[in-house]
């Protein structure tokens, strides 16, 4: 890997880290600002999409909301840690997509500053169609996702 590579994808981990705490911060702050939101939790943004106020205690989806936080904090550690050893095994043998597997690990550091300033992620971003409403999520949890999906449909040789 090229020197210029590696500070690309520096870049981009620092990116996602800054816009997924800047935009919980910004969101974070509409809710504590604005008297609607304080009673509804709710911002309409448009007629498909609100912003929740929303603290996730568990993991993806609001799994394992239960356990104790320090336990969570243990689980996720142990998981991030695996994570970046697996990563790192993969890029020397040349098996993964880099720039997928480096919007996982800016949206994963992302979530869990989140989690150790907070004790939980916090999530905002509600898409919905009608009363159906799907996973409320935030920008970390949508370059997790991208950066999976830019893995699994990469060519690589």
């Amino acid at each position: 890997m090229v020197v210029k590579q590696k500070i690309i994808l520096l870049l981009l981990t620092i990116f996602i880290i800054f816009a997924d705490l800047s935009s919980k911060s910004f969101v974070k702050n509409i809710f504590e600002t604005n008297e609607e939101a304080i009673k509804t939790q709710s911002v309409e943004v448009t007629s498909f999409l609100s912003m929740k106020n929303l603290c996730n205690h568990g993991i993806s989806f609001g799994i394992f909301n239960d356990i104790s936080h320090d336990l969570m904090q243990i689980f996720i550690s142990v998981i991030f840690i695996a994570l970046i050893i697996y990563s790192f095994f993969l890029i020397k043998s040349q098996q993964i997509n880099l720039y997928g597997n480096f919007m996982i690990i800016g949206g994963a550091i992302a979530n869990l500053i989140d989690r150790f300033q907070h004790e939980c992620v916090y999530d905002f971003i509600d898409f919905h169609l009608k009363t159906y409403h799907f996973y409320v999520f935030n920008i970390a949890d949508s370059f997790i996702t991208i950066g999976a999906m830019v893995i699994l449909f990469s060519k690589n040789k």
